[in-house]
């Protein structure tokens, strides 16, 4: 009996493949867990229009995520943050915070996706790589020491 998995299964397949399997396997295992259901011509043309339309949004949001990479990559992001006289930072800015600072920019980005060898601590500008499944690109960062007010 052919089956569409709908959940992983150890030794048969992964979700959303389809394969055979016998017919008690299917029926008296399976099924009733809701492990799979069974590969109807109505089935498999409902889970091939799901995998089409996975499809396009996968696309669709990818070339929105590009398309913000290369909006900030163009302007850059600038921040202020608290350094002495020497231009050193009292808290580094490493890739967990960038990541905030992207997001907040509307750009989503993981830490892990963050190529940073060491972290910021200095005032200037740094070029930060990242890399994820959707893309590459460089984004500059320009950190700048906040202006102290005079009294």
């Amino acid at each position: 009996m052919k089956v569409i998995l709908l959940k992983d299964v150890p030794k048969v397949g992964q979700i959303h493949e389809i394969k055979e399997v016998s017919d008690g396997f299917a029926l008296n295992s399976l099924i009733p867990r809701k492990l799979a259901i069974a590969a109807t011509p109505q089935a498999i043309a409902a889970y091939e229009k799901l995998q089409t339309e996975k499809k396009e949004q996968t696309q669709k949001n990818r070339d929105a995520w590009l398309q913000s990479l290369s909006r900030m990559s163009e302007r850059g992001i600038t921040v202020s943050l608290s350094a002495d006289e020497g231009g050193h930072l009292y808290k580094k800015l490493d890739a967990r915070t960038l990541a905030q600072l992207f997001t907040q920019e509307g750009l989503l980005v993981q830490p892990a996706s963050i190529v940073l060898a060491a972290p910021i601590t200095v005032c200037g500008q740094h070029s930060i790589a990242i890399s994820t499944k959707e893309g590459r690109g460089v984004i500059q960062v320009t950190v700048q020491a906040l202006s102290k007010k005079r009294s």
